[in-house]
């Protein structure tokens, strides 16, 4: 148990909140009562200052009412606080939990920690770093929405983010901060909960989100020829297919993995980047991958303009603009 649920739980609040758990065995545990040793695997802890007592759980049929018995006894005995330790929780437990005001972390999932609410904050404001640009995950979700692609868009929860994109759920609640942060993301509370949903929408959200937008393309290969077609037309390739542009040469965006797979094959030859007016083909390695917003065969037109946004050719410039204007928000 301890090396599985300890550890997770550990692992969770680094990532979600940033926080250092410390825990070791607890030796005082040995002289509780059977029914408790049989319950529940007991660790002692330290979260930003403040020692508490694990209830690492081994019975998921204990209810609240019980917990709460437990919890008593042990404080009354140790003076120290518990905090309930569960793989799993059902809602309505987690709800009769939270109105009992009984700490727990469901790893992955959520936590409630009322006595460490304040610290939680103020911690939080110490750690918190001034964000310049999305991370790739948060602009994913930005563009996604933005280009009618998320589903349930006024309800956004790390779960549901998960299961439309390739991203883990504790990946999903971070990318929620961060959007909540720059306040590009609003939570309302309803009831004893809370709805995230974006602030604005379409073109007005667009121009809120450009200070944070990042361009995709992370690195530009030149190559002196390129006989296979690859599935992701971009820059003034993409361009060609979707304005008035014509394009110079061929230039395709693939992820950092795709290019490795590339590198060994007899079609890839490539020319330095001092050379590059002489390549005819271009590969963008870009930071998220092209088909989380488009089914091809070009980049979706929000990446493709960030990609291009400090381009000086005035070609490219006119055509980025008709390209916006085209967009139905």
């Amino acid at each position: 148990m301890r090396g599985r649920l300890q550890d997770t739980v550990v692992l969770y609040l680094q990532e979600t909140l940033g926080v250092s758990l410390k825990c070791s065995p607890w030796d005082a545990a040995g002289a509780f009562p059977h029914h408790l040793k049989v319950s529940y695997e007991f660790e002692h802890c330290d979260v930003l200052g403040q020692r508490f007592v694990l209830f690492l759980c081994r019975d998921p049929e204990l209810t609240p009412a019980s917990i709460e018995k437990h919890f008593e006894w042990v404080e009354s005995k140790t003076g120290l606080r518990g905090i309930f330790v569960a793989e799993r929780l059902e809602s309505y437990n987690r709800k009769r939990l939270i109105e009992r005001k009984i700490p727990f972390i469901v790893p992955g999932n959520q936590l409630y920690l009322p006595d460490l609410a304040l610290d939680l904050r103020e911690h939080l404001k110490k750690a918190k770093k001034t964000v310049n640009t999305l991370s790739p995950a948060s602009q994913v979700v930005v563009l996604s929405f933005l280009l009618g692609r998320l589903s349930a868009p006024d309800n956004l929860t790390p779960t549901g983010l998960a299961k439309q994109l390739p991203y883990t759920k504790m990946s999903m609640s971070r990318v929620i901060d961060e959007l909540k942060g720059l306040n590009l993301v609003e939570s309302l509370e309803e009831g004893r909960s809370a709805r995230n949903r974006f602030v604005d929408k379409g073109q007005s959200l667009w121009k809120q989100a450009q200070p944070y937008l990042r361009n995709p393309v992370t690195k530009r290969i030149y190559l002196d020829e390129l006989f296979h077609s690859l599935q992701f037309k971009a820059g003034e390739y993409a361009l060609d297919e979707m304005t008035m542009l014509v394009s110079r040469r061929e230039t395709w965006a693939v992820t950092s993995k795709e290019w490795k797979e590339l590198q060994g094959k007899d079609y890839i030859h490539m020319i330095p980047e001092v050379s590059k007016d002489l390549a005819h083909a271009e590969l963008e390695i870009w930071s998220y991958a092209p088909k989380l917003l488009t089914d091809g065969p070009v980049v979706d037109p929000l990446s493709l303009a960030l990609s291009l946004q400090h381009e000086k050719d005035e070609r490219v410039e006119m055509a980025v603009d008709e390209l916006l204007d085209k967009m139905t928000w």
